[in-house]
């Protein structure tokens, strides 16, 4: 059973895509076979919350038990931790928080601190709620996404980029169009030196190397989130979502960057929340988490051709604002941690 669609792609029973005069892109569409059986649980209602305000810690050398942090709209960061019972710590910020993310450059220290970015600020606190520090940009705006791994800190302030080493500003770059999200590779295959992929809104990503942007690939809708691919792929693949509902696969490493596979969802054209990887099924093997605003949440594993098959989804039945993969109340039991907008 053939078909075709708009882009005169044409498709065989499994929703695989022949090469075309447009190229060669796959899209999976398939219905889920329930492979997870998830159970709800409430712990907590917050004030409203916004888009990726919320990280999943890991345990270390120092601590067991996962952490799971979270920020309101009223500038409070709630810090979880599950110890036969949830224990709370609230710390405030002064502005409104726009980003919460884990200090990368730290992890390997067996040093847990947040990054948070609010306003033209950047500052650092500790697991506890106490502050470490405070970065202030010179640029106007928001900054909307950053990053920080070993090779320092990355951020993005509406259409502008800019890398801090040691706090002091070493790369900038005004781009064509508002960046959406932020993605370092600090190493590929045998390169060391970090590569930079930017989402912007007229629907490309750019790759920067030393604050140069040295490729562009289009993608087919305005993207607006970035994250690695599994284990199983070489660290020069990235998968991205976009504004209306798609998910895709692309590498980078060759001299110009290439579509492998792109998927878009039964369910639901909404904006693609946050893409994520975790084993979920304990089999050592990373699945793919994807989010979507409307409240979708989709799980696909991998097949031996390394194509994603749907074998979960569930829907919440109000506006996510981000969703986190992890062992956060029970070491033996993977969860999906969720946050909704209004602040459940």
């Amino acid at each position: 059973i053939t078909c075709c669609d708009s882009y005169r792609r044409t498709y065989d029973f499994q929703g695989r895509v022949f090469p075309s005069i447009y190229g060669l892109r796959y899209i999976y569409v398939h219905t889920a076979v329930m492979l997870l059986n998830l159970r709800k649980t409430e712990y907590d209602q917050i004030e409203t919350t916004r888009s990726n305000c919320a990280i999943l810690i890991p345990p270390n050398a120092k601590s067991t038990t996962w952490r799971f942090v979270v920020a309101d709209a009223s500038n409070k960061v709630h810090i979880y931790e599950y110890k036969n019972q949830v224990n709370h710590i609230v710390f405030k910020v002064r502005n409104p928080i726009n980003r919460i993310r884990l200090d990368e450059a730290q992890v390997d220290k067996q040093r847990y601190r947040l990054l948070i970015s609010h306003g033209t600020r950047i500052s650092i606190y500790s697991i506890k709620g106490k502050q470490l520090m405070e970065y202030s940009s010179n640029i106007d705006g928001t900054i909307s996404s950053m990053t920080s791994v070993q090779s320092g800190v990355y951020f993005v302030t509406e259409a502008i980029y800019q890398k801090l080493v040691n706090w002091e500003e070493k790369e900038f770059l005004l781009c064509a169009d508002k960046i959406t999200d932020i993605l370092v590779l600090d190493r590929v295959l045998e390169c060391f030196i970090p590569l930079v992929i930017l989402s912007c809104v007229d629907r490309m990503l750019r790759v920067l190397k030393k604050g140069i942007v040295v490729a562009e690939l289009e993608v087919t809708g305005p993207p607006t989130c970035l994250a690695c691919a599994n284990m199983q792929l070489r660290s020069d693949h990235v998968i991205y979502g976009t504004s209306d509902g798609k998910v895709g696969l692309v590498q980078l490493s060759s001299g110009v960057p290439l579509h492998r596979w792109e998927l878009c969802s039964q369910n639901t054209r909404s904006a693609v929340l946050s893409l994520e990887h975790y084993d979920l099924l304990k089999d050592k093997q990373e699945e793919l988490i994807v989010a979507y605003e409307d409240g979708l949440i989709e799980v696909y594993t991998y097949d031996e051709f390394g194509y994603p098959t749907l074998i979960y989804e569930t829907k919440i039945n109000q506006r996510l604002t981000a969703v986190r993969a992890g062992n956060f109340a029970h070491a033996d039991f993977p969860e999906l941690v969720c946050v909704t907008y209004s602040g459940k």
